[in-house]
């Protein structure tokens, strides 16, 4: 499980490292809005290592990414055992909350306090951000029909690449250990209207954390 777990923080990693980091405009988008189109729904899917399971992940925005969601869902198979998890995320009133799927609690955290790189904005990025995880910009390349900024990356053992574009990540891979674990869209719906109650916590008891970064200096 280590090792599906260090891929799996990989391919979440690289998703918050991508971006243009001086907030100019890219594409359609404008320096203040965080994707280039009012909503959307965009579906990822990957393939666990060794044959594990899958991941799929389904990122929800409204307001050009003021409001913001994702939901993943996890199933592992293994020593013919199946599991499958849901968590949630969700970003609102400055605040990063965080829950599971038949969760009596769940956790938040100010958003400002942790990269939270699964939600963060790539184009606000500082560079000590950037050199912390040795991020940088290849030549430009297309995937899915679309001119997609590329990003490399490595951090504690982990490495790999991100397609860009729209300040939205539409393809990741992720290699650590000697396995590789690919992410990407499977479904893009874009300017769509966003189903009632997408941004709604649920009632659950909510306890603040404070979030502390690793050393990565050994």
């Amino acid at each position: 499980m280590r090792t599906f777990t260090i891929a799996l923080f990989a391919m979440i990693v690289w998703t918050g490292c991508a971006g243009d980091g001086d907030g100019k405009i890219m594409g359609k988008r404008k320096a203040d809005q965080k994707y280039g189109m009012e909503s959307g729904i965009i579906t990822y899917e990957a393939a666990l290592p060794q044959n594990m399971g899958s991941n799929k992940r389904v990122l929800y925005f409204d307001d050009y990414g003021k409001m913001e969601k994702v939901v993943t869902t996890t199933s592992i198979s293994a020593m013919g055992q199946s599991m499958e998890t849901v968590n949630h995320s969700l970003i609102k009133d400055g605040y990063v909350y965080a829950w599971s799927d038949d969760a009596v609690n769940g956790s938040k955290y100010k958003v400002n306090e942790r990269f939270d790189p699964s939600m963060a904005n790539y184009s606000q990025l500082s560079d000590e951000m950037k050199a912390k995880y040795n991020l940088a910009e290849e030549a430009d390349e297309s995937f899915m029909d679309k001119n997609c900024k590329v990003y490399t990356m490595d951090f504690q053992g982990v490495s790999g690449k991100v397609w860009v574009w729209e300040n939205l990540p539409l393809k990741i891979q992720a290699s650590a250990m000697g396995m590789i674990m690919t992410e990407k869209v499977v479904n893009m719906q874009e300017d769509v209207a966003i189903p009632s109650g997408t941004f709604d916590l649920p009632a659950l008891e909510w306890q603040e954390i404070a979030i502390e970064e690793s050393d990565t200096s050994n």
